[in-house]
Formats: C-alpha cells, structure tokens, sequence
C-alpha cells in the first residue's frame, strides 16, 4: 500500500494541517498583540497616576445628565469629595428621557442622595434659585461640607436621535452645531443659546475658582454622514462635552481640562476595585433608588461601575504662554 494512502499522509491531510497550522500562528499573534495592547493601557493608567490622578484642586464637572458623573467621572469625584475638595457639578440637561417632570425631579433627588453619600453626610440641602449670567440657575449645597454644590440647567434631553416628545428637534447637539438657536428648559425658566450655555459654564468656573474642569470625552469625532452620523457615545455626552471645552478656553484662571471616556469603556480592563468599587457602586445605588431606568445589578451598570477612564488632559489659561503668542 503507497504512503500517500495512508492516514496523516495524504494531500488532503497535509492541506488541512498547514491551514491548521496557519490558523494557530494567527491566533497566537492576535493574543500577543491584544495582550500588548492590554500592557500599553496598563502603562497609559500607570502614567495618569503617576502625573496625580487624585483632584486636589477646585472642582467643576460638567456633564449631560444626572448620573453620567456618578458612572464615568469616579471614582476621582467620589475621592475629591471624601478628601473635602470643593467639588460643584453641572448637569446641562434634565435627563428627562420625554417623560413626566416627576421623572427628572426623582433624579435630581437621586443624585442629591448619591452626593451625600459620598460625602457620608445626611441627605440635607441649602436649595436656592440664583442669577449667573442674567439667567436663573437652580443649585442645591450639601449641608455640612465645605463646598459640595449641584447646579441643574435642565435642558432637554436629546435621547439617541433627534430629541425626545419633551421637546422634539431640539438637542444639546444642534445647539452646539448651530441647527437650532436656543434650549428653553423643561421647567420653562430659561433659555439657552449657544454662547448663552457656553458663558453660563465659565461664570459657573469662575464663581468656584475651578482648578479643575471635568468632563466628559471632548476629543470624540463629530458625527459625519459619510458614516451614518454613527456616534460611539451618547450624543448629549458629546455635545456636553464640546461646550465645557468652550468653556475652558474662555476660562481666564489656570486650570487643568480633564476628559473622561463614556460607554466605551465597558471594552477597556476593569480598573477599579476593592475600596472605590464598594464607595462607587454605594453612590450610585443610592441615585438608582430614584431613577426606574437604571438597576444598579445589571451587567451594564456594573461593568461601567467597575471602570474609570481618562481620556485627555490640557492645561488653561497660561498667562506666560499667551504673552509669548501675542
């Protein structure tokens, strides 16, 4: 009987072995080079906490909706808080997801109760209805720290397309874009233009003495309909983002622009764990007690829990840098 007869001999065999072959070697090089992809985040995250990845100077966080700043922003904003930072957050939008207002007032209340927590104090606030830049801006102070402060602009929500029933076409994004010419407030208290939100977010950095802006991530590409307009965030994420970097710009004090990554991050390595897993996950539990949108159980919120990333960072306001460019 001839060799090429008998069983591992054949052509066939041996055909099927160097496409199995071949196979093995791809699969080994895709584990090293997700593996050395996995190294260079590791390293990246390394380098972030090397430069000071605690905020130790005044806080502003700008974000699209109550609860954006509780999954993408800590654990940094609950550390800031525990330390005795000040910290103020602005909320640009009511998060209103067109429903009834008692569904946005809940989350204010949430997220109000998620603050305290953080800051381990009893949910008791000093709520006042102020003027910064000609409009009407509702805050509420934690009673007891030294400075925690919420302000709510309550703007639409923008959902995922075009707006909500709340107010159909009208998004934080086609403000931004210049599609639209102004937000009215689902409170109908106040309307925003662009420059209107942009200036509101710098008087706001300006009145805490911010030496840190937080935010989430500005350096996202816009939305282009070469490729379906396809966003790999929330859109009011984005355009959140797009006005505190606005802001920062027009914000005369030196001060540090900090970017932090949205739903991406469910891809990325687990980075946070133990002490500000447990304080991060008590915070935003105790907001979801408010919210009947989210379930702080889900495979969803707990893989965001379990993650914080920044994205960007960039310094403002340099006075000795604009001499030497002017």
């Amino acid at each position: 009987m001839a060799h090429s007869s008998l069983p591992g001999h054949g052509p066939l065999w041996r055909e099927l072995r160097r496409i199995w072959l071949a196979l093995r070697s791809a699969r080994r090089w895709l584990y090293v080079t997700d593996l050395r992809a996995y190294r260079a985040e590791l390293r990246r995250q390394q380098a972030w906490n090397s430069e000071g990845s605690q905020l130790t100077g005044s806080v502003l966080n700008v974000v699209a909706h109550p609860d954006d700043d509780l999954l993408f922003l800590s654990p940094d904003l609950a550390g800031a808080i525990r330390t005795g930072v000040p910290v103020t957050t602005i909320f640009l939008t009511s998060g209103d997801g067109g429903r009834a207002s008692s569904y946005w007032k809940e989350r204010e209340e949430g997220i109000r109760r998620a603050y305290a927590v953080m800051a381990g104090l009893p949910n008791v606030w000093q709520e006042a209805t102020v003027r910064l830049n000609g409009r009407s801006l509702v805050t509420a102070a934690l009673v007891g720290h030294r400075s925690v402060c919420l302000a709510f602009l309550r703007l639409p929500d923008g959902l995922q397309s075009g707006g909500s029933s709340v107010a159909p076409k009208t998004t934080l994004q086609m403000l931004y874009q210049g599609e639209v010419v102004s937000l009215l407030a689902v409170d109908g208290a106040t309307t925003y233009s662009r420059q209107g939100l942009i200036d509101t977010i710098r008087e706001l950095a300006s009145h805490c003495q911010a030496e840190e802006i937080c935010t989430q991530d500005y350096l996202l590409p816009e939305p282009h309909p070469r490729f379906g307009n396809l966003v790999p965030d929330h859109r009011d994420h984005l355009a959140a983002a797009r006005f505190a970097y606005e802001a920062h710009l027009a914000y005369e004090r030196p001060h540090r622009l900090l970017g932090y990554a949205g739903y991406g991050i469910s891809s990325r390595p687990r980075n946070v764990y133990g002490d500000e897993w447990d304080a991060k996950l008590a915070a935003f539990s105790a907001y979801a007690a408010h919210d009947d949108q989210v379930n702080p159980s889900s495979r969803d919120y707990r893989t965001w829990c379990a993650r914080e990333y920044r994205v960007g960072s960039e310094s403002g306001w340099d006075p000795a840098l604009r001499s030497q460019a002017w």
